[in-house]
Parts: structure tokens; sequence; C-alpha cells
């Protein structure tokens, strides 16, 4: 089954979102736990204000959004360049009934357009979405 973007979708105890589906994989953005959140908003803080300089949006620990208008997830993040974000199979993946806010939506397809890094098949799907 080929999903849509921002489809919350379920393997295990994690949750996803579905980018993309692409020649090769599908792209997901894993949806972290609060505690690692604030664990990479802390490493985020920290690695601005050590290197005196804007954070760079190339790092692939940055690569993520905070869902801040999703009610199930709010104030967690949305990290979207990791070692799942491409899977060749989504047959362990359930889909749920948890839809990402339209807002939320908007930010996660901007930040992944914005950013260096992220894989230029990605980036061209995405670009041919309307939200």
């Amino acid at each position: 089954m080929i999903y849509s973007f921002g489809k919350i979708l379920k393997c295990n105890s994690e949750h996803f979102i579905f980018l993309s589906d692409g020649e090769e994989c599908y792209y997901l953005a894993v949806i972290l736990d609060k505690g690692l959140t604030d664990r990479l908003e802390l490493y985020a803080a920290k690695s601005c204000s050590t290197d005196k300089t804007k954070r760079s949006l190339d790092l692939n620990a940055f690569h993520y959004i905070i869902l801040t208008r999703t009610k199930e997830f709010k104030d967690r993040a949305a990290h979207y360049n990791n070692n799942r974000s491409s899977q060749t199979s989504l047959e362990n993946y359930n889909e749920t009934n948890i839809d990402v806010d339209l807002e939320d939506l908007k930010e996660l397809k901007k930040e992944i357009l914005d950013n260096h890094g992220v894989p230029l098949e990605l980036k061209e799907r995405l670009q041919k979405i309307s939200i």
C-alpha cells in the first residue's frame, strides 16, 4: 500500500510520518519521544552557543522539526534524516488514525525543501505536493 505525505504509521512502539515513496525506498520521519526531543534540542542549543555561529542545517542531527500543533505528538521532534529514513518495505508498518496538523505538515515540507543534505529524490517528490 502506498501512503500519502503526512500519513502517520506505527512500527512496534514507534511512530513515523510518511514522507514519500522513492525509486528504491520509502522516506519516513521518526517521531521522537519527549525525552529524546529534549536531548536533541539541548544538543542543538549547545552546538549553536559553542560554535558562536548559526547551526549548520547540513548536520544530520538537525534534520527535524518540532510538532507544535499535532495534539498527539505536541512538542515532539519529527526527525527526517536518520538511519530509518530509507525503508525498502513498509510491511511491518501499520496505518494509524492520527492526523498531522496541516501547519505542522507545511513546516515539515518547508524544512525538508530548504535543508541541505536531504536526498534530492525526496526534495523533488515533495516539490510536486501541494498542501
